[in-house]
């Protein structure tokens, strides 16, 4: 399906956050969102990635504005949404309208400079303190719309909390004041400052990879719902997501929510010829409605894998698993799941038959 990509500007008329996606989503939106989606119907009406981009970088006072015939004229998108965390929740609904919640949210920022606090005052001679124009520019000056770290932690408040653990702000600490957006003399220096990718996001990052599926229906014993299923894995190199995460997560096991054991996460079920990754397990809850969490566990750290936490009927419905009139999708019905390794598709010159082969024809004279 490739990656869905969202570029945000602003319109210059009355800076609404204006949004290009290359995809147009499963999930409907609402009527009445505080942004715009533009929606191409025919390949002539779609613009140039370079014109889009160019828009949503044009900084007021800094760049020029973008002037797009058919959506009008566009500049930064950071004039509205600096950090347009709500626009991509809102967006992963309608992309995945099954899922409830995001499994990582990364925010990046360009630098910041941490325990400044200022007056904030414009540039020139001072002002008093209660003049109302300069107690507006420092209310703007040290707003979301100007401060990025601002507008993240801004953004972060209205994440549920049990899912701020996976929304993390990649940033970086300046030294001094930030440079002007056209100081390109700046830029040798900015680019050699160390950078490393915290281990938190590393961490998060491989647990993601893993997520969890029923092989059959939940059955009743002695007051439990039996659920068998599989951990997969969601990229093709899965041996070697296995190798790292015995290295971030030393001595990596599987959990359920309620902290019992589902075995080490390098002895699955899978195919060591193709790499295909798979953990079967079992576990028991007394409801459905129950929310439940496989997580991916060290002695010492912890991450959900990717998908949880939500409840089995969730799952049988992310499954259509009672899509007994045909799937939306139009695929064929897969309930339950048949489960095969990549193997099955190479080419007949890679199949090893384990029957013996025909025997040879008589020719005819």
């Amino acid at each position: 399906m490739g990656t869905r990509v969202g570029v945000v500007a602003s319109r210059t008329s009355d800076g609404k956050p204006i949004l290009f996606p290359n995809y147009r989503g499963v999930g409907s939106r609402s009527e009445k969102l505080p942004y715009e989606v533009v929606q191409v119907d025919c390949g002539t009406q779609n613009p140039r990635l370079q014109d889009v981009v160019g828009g949503s970088v044009a900084a007021p006072c800094f760049f020029r504005p973008k002037d797009l015939p058919a959506w009008g004229t566009l500049q930064d998108g950071g004039v509205r949404a600096n950090n347009p965390m709500g626009i991509a929740q809102e967006e992963c609904r309608t992309i995945w309208p099954s899922r409830r919640t995001h499994d990582l949210l990364v925010s990046v920022g360009t630098g910041y400079t941490p325990g400044t606090e200022g007056t904030g005052d414009p540039p020139g001679r001072r002002f008093p303190a209660g003049w109302g124009p300069v107690r507006l520019w420092r209310a703007y000056n040290s707003s979301p719309c100007m401060d990025g770290m601002e507008a993240y932690r801004e953004g972060r408040v209205h994440v549920p909390s049990s899912l701020r653990s996976n929304t993390i702000r990649l940033d970086h600490a300046l030294d001094g004041d930030l440079p002007r957006l056209d100081d390109v003399g700046k830029l040798e220096e900015l680019a050699a400052l160390p950078f490393t990718v915290p281990d938190e996001l590393v961490r998060a990052v491989l647990a993601t990879c893993f997520f969890f599926e029923l092989d059959a229906p939940p059955s009743r014993a002695d007051g439990q719902y039996r659920l068998h299923g599989s951990i997969l894995c969601a990229r093709t190199q899965s041996r070697r997501i296995v190798d790292r995460v015995l290295v971030e997560f030393p001595g990596a096991r599987f959990y359920s929510g309620r902290g019992h054991p589902l075995g080490r996460v390098d002895d699955d079920d899978g195919c060591p010829l193709c790499g295909y990754y798979r953990k079967q397990v079992t576990l028991s809850v007394p409801s459905l409605d129950e929310e439940v969490t496989i997580a991916l566990a060290s002695p010492v750290l912890q991450r959900p894998i990717g998908g949880f936490p939500k409840t089995i009927r969730q799952l049988l419905h992310d499954q259509q698993a009672e899509a007994v009139f045909g799937r939306p999708d139009h695929q064929d019905d897969r309930w339950p799941p048949r489960r095969s390794c990549y193997c099955v598709t190479m080419t007949k010159r890679r199949v090893h038959f384990v029957e013996p082969a025909p025997q040879r024809k008589k020719r005819r004279l």
